[in-house]
């Protein structure tokens, strides 16, 4: 028996010590860290709106490979809500509670393993040119077990760390957002000229959308030359409404832009008069295009900009002529107005 005593004591010891620990340990893992950020408050609001948005700059979704994340169809403000599986971090939702314009906004955690609701907040304060940006964790209660554990593994500290990479990824992209860059795109605004187009408008399937060019682009090309115009630029998709993903249908022509209006038969007119608007130059598959068109979007909400239509795709590169798709140019143009008009 007295082999069995030291054992016993040495367990006894560290029970003692856990249990001191614990006692010493944080009673939960509330944090709030901030950071400046030379940026207008609609670009750092929009970040961190949109639960979607986190993926880029959110440290934790970087820490797990396999995790994964699902959305609701509320894209931002209050009632969006997400939830993540995940081997390392384990599993959790998160919705949107409260979002007070380019100010505030508070989310709701809960995680799978732990019991009692946890908050999130970011609170988007002027600071001389810029913006200060607090980002603070409220956190349920501890079990007292867990504040052992927690104080053993500095779980505290990690909170602010990974509190302090997510604002550096907020400032690194809400910076880049400001000067006009967007998923690696430069977005860029100016006075477009008058712009007329010889065009075939109809309900085009999205999936459809290339064959309804193959029909059609080369069509009007010959009525444009047989006619004696003059073409002014390329071949063009206009959208008159969204583009989206397959399974859904879009009001879109396929023309050829002229110098003059002219009406050709068995064709149809079209005139833009001068006006602002947002260019982007995308480099890519034809098929791809939906990443500019996402890039712009956010550069319109996170200004205020109302989208006036057509949405214009213009095809600067012949795929028969070069074969390499990273070199082949489309031209995005969306016109815009402002909320005060």
């Amino acid at each position: 028996m007295k082999y069995l005593k030291y054992p016993l004591l040495l367990l006894l010891g560290l029970i003692i010590l856990f249990l001191a620990i614990s006692f010493l340990g944080p009673k939960d893992l509330n944090v709030t860290e901030s950071i400046k950020i030379d940026a207008p408050a609609p670009v750092i609001y929009g970040l961190v709106n949109n639960l979607q948005e986190t993926e880029q700059w959110n440290a934790w979704l970087k820490q797990d490979s396999t995790m994964v994340t699902s959305y609701n169809d509320v894209a931002s403000g209050v009632g969006a809500n997400s939830s993540w599986t995940s081997v390392s971090m384990g599993n959790g939702t998160q919705k949107i509670i409260a979002s007070d314009a380019n100010k505030r906004v508070r989310t709701q955690l809960n995680f799978e393993d732990f019991a009692g609701d946890n908050f999130a907040e970011f609170n988007i304060g002027k600071s001389g040119s810029g913006h200060e940006v607090s980002w603070s964790f409220e956190g349920a209660p501890l079990p007292f077990w867990m504040r052992g554990f927690a104080m053993l593994t500095s779980m505290k500290k990690g909170m602010s760390d990974s509190y302090n990479e997510g604002l550096e990824g907020i400032k690194r992209l809400a910076e880049e957002r400001a000067s006009g860059t967007y998923d690696g795109y430069t977005i860029q605004e100016s006075d477009m000229g008058e712009r007329h187009f010889v065009m075939n408008r109809q309900e085009v399937e999205t999936a459809n959308i290339q064959q309804f060019y193959a029909t059609n682009l080369g069509a009007i090309f010959l009525k444009v030359q047989n006619a004696g115009q003059e073409m002014s630029g390329m071949p063009c998709g206009l959208f008159f409404k969204n583009i989206e993903g397959n399974g859904t249908t879009t009001d879109m022509a396929a023309g050829i832009p002229v110098a003059n209006p002219i009406s050709i038969e068995g064709s149809s007119s079209y005139s833009i008069p001068d006006r602002r608007a947002i260019t982007l130059d995308f480099y890519g598959d034809y098929n791809q295009t939906i990443k500019g068109h996402h890039a712009i979007r956010k550069y319109m909400t996170d200004r205020g900009y109302l989208q006036d239509p057509p949405i214009i795709e213009e095809y600067v590169t012949d795929p028969t002529l070069e074969k390499d798709v990273s070199k082949w140019l489309t031209k995005v143009t969306y016109y815009f107005s402002t909320k005060e008009g």
